[in-house]
């Protein structure tokens, strides 16, 4: 392979460079100053856990996972959505940890909840881990090539980083978290001051796909694709927050200090789909107050399933 510091000093001249450092700048300097930055980064992590799972070649419903994740969900949760869910939670844990904890040994050991004891004995499970895999050396081996272009732009440090962790899988069975490292990169380098970026959802709808034949310097330009592709998406996204905001805000006007009403807006702002059931139990309220609820908010939530019962509503 050819050296990252090489291939990062070219793609910081490129033109795909300085696109994507000024869409996710952009992005992070509105955020700064934007009322629904809570909001915006907790319906990020729903569909980041949702094109997580759908890069590694499974299809998660969104509804399924949010439900889920409010414990209102009565049917059975296959697979695939336990693991989104294992990703959700991961992102919220990295973000309430301080700044360097994910990118530690301990982090990066601990960040499914285990313990460097329990990973340990989970290598000597032979029908599920190659009791081979060196995990202390390949992450050394990482930390490595990230070394080496530590002095080139953050964004480039993160893209080396996010590459070197697909190529040399530091964790075993823990590709899934490469966009992550990713994202905490562009962190720790305070690029991303006021949002943990969502390099998955930008892979789910760029144009670029990875392959391990392309050529590093390929590899590299597509994940600054997939940056740009997410940040873009993201100011879009504040967009449609701030003006269903305004609107819903609107029949607030002259309703009691106790009305709920108020943190029915502000759970659709930070929820991408909401359900009776699931507004009930975050409301304390019952599914009838809900029901009344929502045909007060007016029609900015609209109902995505087409059923007739078991209805979602959000915001689009």
């Amino acid at each position: 392979m050819i050296a990252p510091l090489k291939i990062g000093a070219e793609v910081a001249a490129s033109p795909a460079y300085e696109r994507a450092n000024e869409a996710l700048l952009r992005l992070d300097e509105r955020l700064k100053s934007s009322p629904f930055r809570e909001g915006y980064q907790s319906r990020s992590d729903f569909r980041e856990a949702c094109a997580n799972l759908w890069m590694q070649g499974e299809l998660v419903d969104l509804e399924d996972l949010v439900l889920l994740d409010a414990n209102t969900n009565h049917k059975i949760v296959d697979q695939a959505t336990s693991h989104a869910w294992m990703v959700l939670r991961a992102r919220r844990t990295v973000a309430r940890r301080a700044i360097d904890w994910p990118l530690s040994d301990e982090g990066i050991l601990g960040l499914e909840g285990e313990r460097a004891g329990e990973a340990d004995s989970r290598q000597r499970d032979e029908f599920i881990y190659e009791p081979g895999w060196n995990e202390s050396e390949r992450l050394a081996a990482w930390r490595t090539a990230i070394s080496e272009v530590e002095k080139l732009p953050a964004l480039i440090t993160a893209a080396v980083a996010w590459d070197q962790w697909l190529r040399l899988e530091p964790i075993q069975r823990g590709h899934w978290r490469a966009g992550l490292m990713a994202a905490l990169i562009l962190r720790s380098k305070e690029k991303t001051k006021y949002h943990l970026a969502a390099v998955d959802f930008g892979a789910r709808y760029a144009k670029y796909r990875r392959a391990p034949h392309h050529q590093p310097y390929e590899r590299i330009v597509g994940f600054l694709e997939w940056i740009e592709t997410a940040a873009s998406a993201g100011y879009k996204e504040l967009d449609r927050l701030a003006l269903a905001h305004r609107v819903m805000s609107l029949k607030l006007k002259g309703r009691r200090k106790n009305s709920r009403l108020g943190e029915l807006v502000d759970l659709f702002i930070s929820h991408p789909v909401v359900t009776v059931p699931m507004a009930a139990k975050a409301l304390r309220v019952t599914p009838r107050a809900v029901d009344l609820m929502m045909r007060e908010i007016g029609s900015v939530p609209r109902e995505l399933t087409g059923r007739e019962r078991y209805k979602a509503w959000g915001i689009l």
